[in-house]
């Protein structure tokens, strides 16, 4: 043990990590991109949901887990670590849009296969019958016909050395156990029955000459090793006999094997042999076993330490260990959390693990539980099981006797690309039973990009909820079952809309279309200015009555600036949101709530750019109630004025008009990236309001401001300052979203004492000046901060995770543009690219999916002078 901890220590202390693909597991979910690899490439050999496995010899398989095939299998080394994870794994780096930066094989091909389904009828032309999305070209259509194959899951057990599939044929289940030999690779098949006659293509094969035999089949393709296939038997309960089967050669390109229809059990192997036909008399090389072995192979526990960050309002704010430092050498980047109903927490990270935390005071101690899965954002737990969101499917995590693990498919019926930005976003629980997906949006030519699905109970089917949604994250009450969405500022997408989705609704993002003609937008229940919220992530409802005055608050994660907003959705007006004063040292991704002491866990990691400095983190948020929050417990708005409404009564200078100021403004829904701040006459900018009285309740906790007409608008910010009834002073902010004004009803005018007069009083032109502050270095520092800018732009020349050129030395650069033109980026050029952001973009800063907001009408033009001072100064 002490062994154990020394060498924890020193890993922490390098900062090593092992190869994402753990050498430790025989097998790894991932993409594999073999279009272009080996001496006869299959032009369109893409594996979107590949099962990689690890033989003996430095062999390797992909199994293509939607068409049921054997898409290739290689000799030489493994993948190269490309796509997202795989380049975010050493370098922190996100890949770049498309399906070019995507896993490869590396070394020599033995086998490749053309992208058609691996199980067919025995009569049945080979050629892929799915339905192809709308961009025709797009490889990534999801699962071949479910009543002729399906993959049902990968069982791993720890005194097996080939991890078995499960699959359906004909809806008879089977398995196959792959294993590596010195110059090829044995299949093993066992079938419950075959109800029909079917065939089975084992490899396309262009332009070979072919030698079939009553046992097997000979290929030769000039400038490869000939290629020997041979039936062998596997003994009890049944077996297929060669006289069963036949090999046979179609359509000029593919070897197949036909299997008679059976309704008994049925046994038996087929070997593929590169010189001379495999001997059945030696035995088939096991994989050489890791010394961490099967899924039970974890056993090692790892212990962190659970620390307090700060307490705020009568909460703590507490960072939960991660386990950086392990015996498997596995990093540990948050991408999704749920609570365990029998104690702990179940956590998921983008690398492809599931760890279990158990939390003893100050003590955390973390067991692995699974891993090699395929890029997973979120987990659940239904009846006591892991569910994993990934882009292999949902995966539920099934314990096994002797010693295993089932990783079993309970779902990839929705199709999913290799596009490196459908993300696998979210999946929450239904509480009427199935699951809620979310899928990503960006550079949508798949079936389902920017989409959001409802997954059977069952996983036999699914139904499409809402569309037009770029990079969505879920929220949903787990008692009324009302379904949530946030989504990314981005193009087409102004601000941060919060959404309440509706079946059937079309969202905005008109690249998310799918081919057919956009539907009516459905607006948001509200929008959330840039300055609040600068990447919109994860939402949860606090439910617990343990949770202090945030119990039955609605609550939406900030990944920019690592940070939670409470969000007031009220149909009768809109919505409204206010940002809370906790502060995390790391992005934001996921949220639940935990029923053992009714705390709020978070987690995330660095997947785009973020104000946070920490790669990944987990946290807890407890209630203390040694402080007491003054934040709004309410927010309406109404024809007369808006309401808001404090856990504590206010002092008489909630009255004064002078500690209030309004502002509203509009946004522009459009193809460019973001949106700037537009006033009420469509001019760039926002529209000063006036209040013209500010009367206290009876009780004193709430305060009405009457605003004279006021009028529907997308954005609207109230400003306060003013004290507590005890003397705290309340400094804070409130954005809403008016969709509607109703009349305020009588009950309320009875609460503030409401008389018409009140009413009919028009605001005073100005109640305030506004401050006057100059351009300067400083607070073009604090504008950096302040407007997110630190997310994208790095001040000491860095491009590292970063999507916009770094400041440092910018000021009177030369810069190359996108159309190859050269240009001095001078203040002129600088102020242009702060409004006009799109104009003139500079080389290597044009990534499709990512992009800058206009700051028109949004910064004024000191501002604007001092950010360029600030740039100026980082020589």
């Amino acid at each position: 043990m002490r062994q154990l901890i020394v060498m924890l220590i020193l890993l922490a202390r390098a900062g090593c990590a092992a190869p994402f693909a753990d050498p430790g597991l025989p097998f790894l979910f991932s993409t594999v991109d073999a279009r272009d690899f080996g001496l006869y490439p299959e032009k369109d050999n893409l594996a979107v949901r590949g099962l990689c496995l690890k033989l003996a010899g430095d062999t390797f398989a992909c199994y293509d887990t939607d068409l049921m095939r054997l898409a290739l299998v290689w000799r030489g080394g493994f993948l190269t670590e490309k796509g997202v994870a795989g380049l975010s794994y050493a370098a922190n780096k996100k890949a770049g849009s498309g399906q070019k930066d995507l896993p490869k094989p590396i070394g020599k091909a033995i086998l490749s296969m053309a992208l058609v389904p691996g199980w067919l009828p025995s009569t049945a032309r080979i050629e892929d019958l799915r339905t192809p999305s709308h961009n025709a070209k797009e490889p990534g259509r999801g699962p071949m016909d479910p009543t002729i194959a399906r993959y049902r899951g990968l069982l791993d057990l720890e005194n097996d050395d080939a991890p078995g599939l499960h699959f359906e044929v004909f809806g008879a289940r089977w398995s196959e156990h792959i294993r590596g030999h010195a110059r090829g690779l044995v299949r093993s098949f066992r079938g419950a029955q075959l109800p029909r006659d079917a065939k089975i293509v084992l490899g396309s094969f262009p332009g070979a000459e072919v030698t079939l035999s009553a046992s097997g089949a000979l290929i030769e393709q000039a400038g490869l090793p000939a290629c020997h296939f041979s039936m062998l038997s596997s003994g009890p309960p049944d077996t297929l006999e060669s006289s069963d089967i036949s090999f046979k050669w179609e359509q000029d390109q593919f070897l197949t094997l036909h299997l008679p229809r059976k309704k008994s059990p049925i046994a038996f192997s087929i070997a593929m042999h590169l010189d001379r036909p495999y001997d059945p008399r030696k035995s088939i090389s096991p994989r050489p076993k890791p010394k961490q072995s099967g899924p039970a192979r974890w056993a090692e526990q790892v212990e962190t330490s659970l620390v307090e960050i700060h307490q705020s309002h009568g909460y703590a704010v507490e960072s939960l260990g991660l386990p950086e430092a392990n015996p498997w050498q596995r990093r540990v980047r948050v991408s999704g959390l749920a609570a365990d109903p029998k104690g702990g927490l179940f956590v998921v990270t983008f690398d492809g693990d599931v760890w279990k935390v158990t939390v003893d005071g100050t003590t955390l101690r973390w067991s692995r539980l699974a891993g090699g899965l395929h890029e997973p954002q979120s987990i659940q737990v239904v009846e006591g099981i892991p569910c994993v969101f990934t882009r292999t499917g949902i995966i539920k995590l099934q314990a096994q006797e002797p010693k295993g693990l089932y990783y079993a498919c309970h779902s990839n019926l929705p199709a999913q690309t290799a596009e490196t930005r459908e993300f696998p976003m979210d999946m929450v629980l239904d509480p009427g039973g199935g699951f809620y997906i979310a899928k990503g949006g960006q550079n949508a030519t798949g079936k389902l990009n920017g989409t959001i699905l409802h997954v059977s109970r069952d996983g036999n089917s699914f139904r499409r909820m809402a569309t037009g949604l770029r990079q969505p994250y879920l929220g949903i009450h787990p008692e009324t079952g009302l379904l949530t969405a946030s989504d990314q500022q981005g193009n087409y997408v102004p601000s941060t809309p919060v959404h309440i989705i509706r079946e059937g609704a079309f969202y905005g993002y008109a690249e998310a279309t799918h081919g057919q003609q956009a539907k009516r937008v459905e607006e948001p229940a509200g929008w959330i200015p840039h300055v609040l919220v600068g990447s919109a992530s994860g939402q949860v409802w606090a439910l617990d009555g343990r949770f202090g005055p945030l119990n039955g608050r609605f609550l939406q994660l900030d990944f920019n600036r690592a940070q939670i907003c409470q969000v007031f959705l009220d149909e009768s007006f809109g919505a409204a949101a206010h940002r809370l004063p906790f502060v995390f040292p790391s992005p934001l991704l996921k949220a639940c709530m935990h029923q053992d002491d009714g705390a709020l866990y978070l987690g995330g990691f660095a997947i785009w750019g973020s104000k946070a400095k920490q790669l990944s983190g987990l946290y807890r948020v407890r209630y203390t109630g040694k402080a007491r929050a003054h934040w709004p417990g309410k927010v309406q708005a109404f024809r007369e004025g808006v309401v808001l409404q404090f856990p504590h009564p206010l002092s008489d200078d909630a009255c004064r008009l002078t500690n209030y100021r309004l502002k509203t403004w509009n946004y522009l829904r459009s193809s460019k990236y973001g949106s700037g701040y537009y006033k009420s006459d469509g001019q760039a900018g926002q529209d000063e309001r006036w209040a013209s009285a500010a009367l206290l309740s009876g009780d004193r906790r709430s305060v009405f401001l009457v605003v004279p007409k006021l009028e529907p608008v997308m954005q609207m910010e109230v400003d306060y300052k003013f004290t507590a009834e005890t003397g705290e002073a309340i400094t804070d902010q409130v954005y809403l979203t008016l969709h509607r004004l109703p009349r305020v009803p009588e009950k309320l005018r009875e609460t503030f004492g409401i008389v018409e007069a009140d009413l009919l009083k028009s605001a005073p032109a100005r109640t305030h000046a506004p401050a006057s502050i100059e351009a300067s270095v400083k607070n073009g520092l604090a504008l950096y901060l302040q407007m997110g800018c630190i997310a994208c732009h790095s001040t000491d020349g860095s491009l590292l995770g970063k999507t916009g050129p770094s400041w440092k030395g910018l000021v009177d650069s030369q810069r190359t543009l996108t159309d190859h033109s050269s240009v001095l980026a001078d203040a002129d050029y600088i102020r242009e690219s702060i409004y006009e952001p799109a104009k003139r973009k500079a080389k290597g800063f044009d990534a499709p999916d990512t992009g800058m907001p206009s700051y028109r009408g949004i910064l004024n033009e000191t501002q604007v002078e001092s950010l360029i001072l600030f740039m100026s100064s980082l020589k």
